[in-house]
């Protein structure tokens, strides 16, 4: 299990980090395009408020990475739009390997089944990640 913001972390600085991947047969991924608010007061009411659907202005914007900031409603907001176009551009590159597994309104959950020998690395520029430099006279 890999939390939403680790996963979009560990990818964000694709100059820092070339390599994110996970060591399992079977990888699902569950997006949330109406991302669900969680009450911090614990209102079962309001767990299922929702903040709004997925967006390139929030995936555009930085999220907070750690402690329980993760978890309200805006950074949500954002961490979801990220994994969400993230999704879409690891589809393109593998339109083959990453099944959509269910869809609705809501979410989708993609599925990737994979060789254990032989892992896909999922950290790809989905344009709303830090670019990797290309080298120049100056870097050789």
């Amino acid at each position: 299990l890999v939390e939403t913001a680790a996963f979009i972390k560990d990818m964000q600085d694709l100059n820092k980090n070339t390599q994110v991947t996970i060591p399992s047969t079977y990888v699902f991924f569950y997006i949330e395009k109406n991302p669900i608010q969680f009450d911090t007061y614990g209102s079962v009411e309001d767990d299922l408020n929702t903040v709004g659907y997925v967006s390139k202005e929030e995936a555009a914007k930085e999220p907070v990475y750690e402690g329980s900031l993760v978890y309200y409603p805006d950074n949500r907001y954002i961490l979801e739009s990220k994994f969400f176009y993230w999704a879409k551009a690891f589809e393109e590159k593998y339109p083959r390997e990453f099944q959509v597994y269910y869809e609705d309104d809501n979410f989708i959950c993609y599925r990737i089944i994979q060789n254990e020998f032989h892992l896909y690395n999922f950290a790809i520029d989905y344009g709303y990640n830090v670019k990797k430099r290309s080298k120049t006279s100056i870097d050789s």
